[in-house]
């Protein structure tokens, strides 16, 4: 028997939380071994593919350094240390220009030129 995979809003939040592993330069390889899962089930959990089950939710904090309600966006402030820049990352995204940029960055299919247009951003913020 099958079933139709709907992501939901939420689903899609705990993801993206999820992958702010990225700001603690966590691989998900890294993250899926120090929560006894593979990189394949973490990459499933950041698109909101898969649920996250409570167990599993306190083992992905638990290796990320944070408690279960930063994950759910409701404890980032006891948290600024560990993953420090999380309000930041989270205001960027949601303002136009981040959302613009995001939407154009990951249509950038060649890695190289990525990695050019990181390089070029910062070096017009350390030109300011």
């Amino acid at each position: 028997m099958g079933y139709e995979l709907v992501r939901s809003p939420f689903h899609s939040e705990l993801g993206a939380r999820i992958r702010l592993r990225q700001l603690r330069a966590m691989s998900q390889t890294e993250l899926g071994k120090k929560s006894g899962v593979s990189f394949q089930r973490i990459h499933k959990h950041e698109i909101g593919s898969n649920r996250v089950s409570p167990s599993r939710l306190q083992k992905i904090a638990d290796a990320l350094g944070v408690t279960p309600a930063t994950l759910f966006g409701q404890d980032t402030s006891a948290n600024d240390g560990v993953l420090g820049g999380v309000k930041d990352l989270e205001a960027f995204i949601a303002s136009a220009e981040g959302k613009e940029l995001n939407e154009a960055f990951q249509r950038i299919g060649d890695a190289r030129i990525r990695k050019s247009v990181v390089t070029f951003v910062k070096s017009l913020a350390g030109a300011c």
